[in-house]
């Protein structure tokens, strides 16, 4: 009787084994272990991505570790320098700061950078003042400055040029060159009389050869210089005339400091 059972229940379980029924439930989890064991070999490869990840992080976490480190020995040497400012506290402290000469200062930016500038205002109530004020201008100039002139139709340019001439070279020859572009006046220096107002196409400075009035032996003044900015060195002293016909002029000197 328990031998028909037995082959009754390992026929019906397709187990070709002969015992007792826990056999075929023992047999089923060998089966399932062989297809884990299967599965394992693709194991390691996960774990080696899994390691790759955290010596990842790792790196991370200590290079910004790092950082943090020099950023701290930043602050402390900030404080430091801050530490040594109070020290000096009481103690010609004044050293420390930075003072504005009496003069006003402007800015100007060009293609070769910043240069301080100081600037200097006059006001001239009349046409003989105004003439005594450039020369007097005339008299700071030395060989190879440049003189850029700037104000409106009428605001006296070329009176200013001519007073100035008339200080350098003891005559009144300076005329203006609107229709020439360019006049030279001989004497001891030389003196280079442009006038931009009718330049139309920057090239013609070059055909014309306005670049070859300014020299380290000449003293240059140039009319409308905003018709050609790049005609100028960077060193060019601006003088800006405010006012025309019999109103007073207001003049400002700019040179670099």
């Amino acid at each position: 009787m328990r031998s028909l059972f037995n082959a009754d229940f390992h026929a019906r379980a397709g187990t070709p084994r002969l015992g007792c029924p826990g056999l075929g439930f023992l047999s089923r989890i060998g089966t399932r272990l062989e297809n884990r064991s299967e599965e394992e070999p693709d194991q390691p490869a996960h774990q080696a991505a899994d390691d790759g990840d955290e010596e990842d992080f790792a790196a991370e976490a200590s290079a910004v570790a790092t950082q943090r480190q020099d950023t701290q020995g930043h602050e402390e040497r900030f404080k430091c320098r801050g530490d040594n400012r109070r020290e000096h506290a009481g103690d010609d402290a004044d050293q420390y700061v930075v003072r504005s000469p009496r003069h006003y200062f402007a800015f100007r930016e060009n293609e070769r950078g910043f240069f301080q500038m100081t600037l200097e205002r006059f006001d001239a109530a009349s046409p003989a003042e105004f003439q005594r004020l450039a020369g007097a201008f005339a008299g700071t100039l030395r060989p190879g400055d440049a003189v850029a002139l700037s104000g409106d139709l009428g605001a006296g340019k070329t009176t200013f040029v001519r007073a100035a001439v008339r200080r350098l070279h003891g005559n009144d020859e300076a005329t203006s060159p609107t229709f020439t572009f360019r006049h030279t006046y001989a004497g001891d220096p030389p003196v280079e009389h442009l006038d931009l107002y009718r330049l139309d196409d920057p090239a013609e400075a070059v055909e014309i050869g306005l670049y070859e009035a300014f020299s380290a032996a000449a003293i240059t003044f140039v009319e409308w210089p905003e018709r050609l900015p790049s005609l100028l060195p960077a060193t060019a002293i601006r003088v800006a005339i405010a006012g025309s016909g019999d109103a007073p002029r207001r003049v400002e000197i700019a040179r670099p400091a």
